[in-house]
């Protein structure tokens, strides 16, 4: 099998420690208090948490780099060695602390007492061992959580990302939120089940999965209601399709706006628009919005042209509402699923917090017929679960978004 994964270069962070060993011989019961003396005859370290996985890894014939936060002690020393023996490359950093060590007492086989020697590590460390840690040459990244202190999920997830590297994250606790972004969570059922409740049937469990992965973002898809339209507030879209054409939506707009959709469809900047990049108008003259922007997109779209022209859309949201006049438009739920897709992504690239407070958007796309919207909006539920852990939904999405004037 280790053919299989030598051409794989993993990179795995987390909560490494040195998990040690005392065998010997249990005979007869102390004078001093009622528990057994054992008699050390011998004794091993092993690498534990995050270590242990580099280690299996390794084992399995991938090329692994470990990373964590250890003390500047023996224990240290020997838990550095150790990876090197198993052809893992240590990056551990040093830091005013002690390394994470659990000792087990071992008699005839069984154990009889386990002593931890660990505190959770600062703050301050796990951000420094993050932004240290390079991404340089991985194909996976893995973040091993045992609720030590020495990750700091987001900013390495975001790293991750920016280079197209997958993340696997072995979760711990009862907030995921935090992992939020990453490729795949590898939860055992006990942790499952304190995030996300009991399930009686395999039907319940995948159902509560859906939920946990689905995106915040409140995607609705409607009818055209002309009414809505003035009153949309936040930001408007108009999809500008082949030859300039607009559709019921967008003559609204274009009344409301005072001809500036039509004079913005007919100037050369449009004719030179390519696919997804988009122009805001300057003053959404009439309108309850706080801004109107345009976007080439034909009604005929593939789907990777209405993904890539939902990205722009996402990534400009900022932070308030938008509402999508999609019309005819034959794929609106891949348009849906670029705007949810990217709207976390660019939020989530900059903080946390923000990433959260932008998540609450309220996506609204008016697609021409009533038939088209129910068939979409079902259809973007089904598969929104899955929209933050596929990247690859969006290629390089377009992200160009100039301002310009139009005088009445």
């Amino acid at each position: 099998m280790s053919h299989m994964f030598s051409a794989s270069r993993v990179l795995v962070v987390g909560d490494v420690m040195l998990d040690r060993y005392w065998h010997g011989d249990a005979g007869r019961i102390s004078p001093e208090a009622p528990v057994p003396v054992v008699r050390v005859t011998h004794d091993e370290a092993r690498p534990g948490g995050a270590a242990n996985v580099a280690l299996n890894l390794s084992s399995l014939g991938a090329q692994v780099s470990c990373a964590g936060l250890v003390g500047s002690d023996a224990d240290a020393d020997l838990l550095e060695q150790t990876l090197k023996n198993h052809n893992v490359d240590p990056v551990l950093m040093r830091v005013e602390h002690r390394t994470i060590t659990k000792l087990r007492v071992l008699a005839q086989s069984h154990q009889m007492i386990r002593l931890d020697f660990e505190a959770p590590f600062a703050a301050t460390d796990a951000a420094s061992l993050a932004e240290t840690v390079l991404m340089t040459g991985v194909n996976a990244l893995v973040l091993s959580d045992y609720a030590k202190g020495s990750l700091e999920p987001q900013s390495l997830i975001r790293k991750a990302k920016a280079v197209g590297i997958p993340v696997v994250v072995d979760p711990k606790g009862t907030d995921f939120e935090k992992y939020r972004g990453a490729t795949l969570l590898t939860p055992n059922r006990a942790e499952f089940e304190a995030v996300c409740g009991a399930w009686s049937n395999d039907q319940e469990l995948i159902e509560k999965g859906r939920a946990l992965m689905t995106t915040p973002i409140d995607i609705k898809i409607t009818e055209t209601n002309l009414d809505d339209i003035a009153m949309a507030e936040g930001r408007i879209v108009i999809l500008l399709g082949k030859n300039g054409q607009l559709d019921l939506g967008a003559r609204r707009i274009n009344r409301l706006t005072k001809g500036a959709v039509k004079r913005f469809s007919e100037s050369e900047t449009a004719a030179e628009m390519k696919l997804a990049t988009s122009r805001d108008l300057a003053f959404p003259v009439g309108l309850a919005a706080t801004a109107v922007q345009i976007v080439r997109l034909d009604r005929n779209a593939s789907v990777y042209e209405a993904r890539r022209a939902g990205a722009a859309i996402g990534s400009a949201a900022g932070d308030g509402p938008v509402t999508v006049l999609a019309g005819a438009l034959r794929r609106p739920e891949e348009l849906a699923l670029g705007m949810a897709l990217r709207a976390y992504d660019y939020a989530d690239m900059r903080s946390p917090k923000d990433a959260k407070k932008k998540a609450k958007l309220a996506m609204t796309l008016m697609v021409t017929d009533s038939k088209a919207a129910k068939a979409a909006a079902a259809d973007v539920s089904a598969r929104a679960a899955g929209v933050f852990f596929a990247r690859d939904l969006v290629s390089a999405p377009a992200n160009v978004l100039t301002t310009t004037s139009f005088a009445d």
